[in-house]
This record gives C-alpha cells, structure tokens and sequence, in this order.
C-alpha cells in the first residue's frame, strides 16, 4: 500500500513540476515576444522623432508644391531606395551610405539632381541614421497631394525619376535597367 501511495505521491508530484516548467516556458516566450514588441516600438519612436527633427526640415511636402520644396519628399526617396533594395537591411545600408556620403557620384535619385543641390553633409551619428532608415522602411511616408500630377508631368517630358542611373559604384546604386537619357 505505501508503494502506491508513494507511487501516486511520484506521479502528481512530477505532473505538478510538468506543468510549472511548461508554464514558465510559455512565460518565458511571451515575456520575450513582448519585450520584442516594446523594443520595435520603442525604436519606432526614437526613429520618428529623429526623421521629424532631422530630415523633415528639408523633406518636409506639407503645404507645398514640388517647386517650392527644398529636397525630394520623403515618400518618393523611400520608393526609390525601396527599388535599389534587396531587404530592409540594405535598404537601411543604402540609406547610411548616401547620408554619410551625399556627393554627387552617389545619388541615387538622378531625376532630383537638376531640382535640387546635393544633400549637404550632415554630421549625423550613424546610430541615429540607422534609426532613421529603419522607422523609414517599416512606416508608410505620406505621398503629396501634387505627386501624381507631378510623375504625370515628368513622363510625359520623358524625364527620368531616378531609375538606377547614377554612378553607384557597385552598390546596387548605379546605372540600372532604364537607360532613356
């Protein structure tokens, strides 16, 4: 009798331990799977408030028309390096690259060359870049009203938007498929 009293005791007691472990582990992951979610979010929110502060200055669309912009809206550089890209780190990559060097051998977005000066130099941290690109590829870039009106006007010129033309040196950044210079 005491043997299956200690057999029984054995049993409930391993079950017991069982299922402490398996919950533990389900803890575990969802502890995880959270922090991964505070930390993207956390990220996301860093990235933005650097994009606001540093890049919207000058790519900021917001009550204006493309003439009267200082550098190419932000929708239209997230598309273009989106296409130069292969996943979200090489678009982060081709992000930095240009950021810490916007010379003009580098551009990437040929079409904006006879609009606007090359990006100057910013002393950005390449953290902070890094940010940047990131919040860039996981967020929606608001596209301007005047956008389409103005990629309708350029195709019609035949001008080209930037289509891999450039002298990107290797990067997946240089002279592409669309050649109609």
């Amino acid at each position: 009798m005491k043997s299956a009293k200690k057999w029984i005791f054995l049993s409930i007691l391993t079950l017991v331990i069982f299922v402490s472990c398996e919950s533990s582990k389900a803890r575990d992951k969802k502890t995880k799977s959270s922090s991964k979610l505070i930390t993207k979010v956390v990220t996301d929110t860093i990235g933005q408030k650097l994009f606001d502060q540093k890049c919207m200055l000058c790519h900021n669309h917001i009550g204006k028309v493309d003439s009267t912009m200082l550098a190419p809206p932000f929708f239209a550089v997230k598309r273009r390096y989106l296409r130069a890209s292969m996943d979200k780190d090489d678009f982060i990559k081709n992000i930095t690259y240009w950021v810490s060097n916007p010379v003009e051998e580098n551009i990437l977005m040929q079409g904006t060359k006879d609009q606007f000066e090359v990006m100057p130099y910013l002393a950005y941290e390449e953290a902070d870049i890094i940010k940047i690109a990131s919040y860039i590829y996981d967020n929606d870039i608001p596209k301007p009203d005047w956008f389409d009106a103005h990629e309708e006007l350029h195709e019609k010129e035949g001008v080209g938007h930037g289509h891999g033309m450039g002298n990107g040196k290797g990067r997946r950044m240089g002279r592409g498929q669309n050649q109609n210079k």
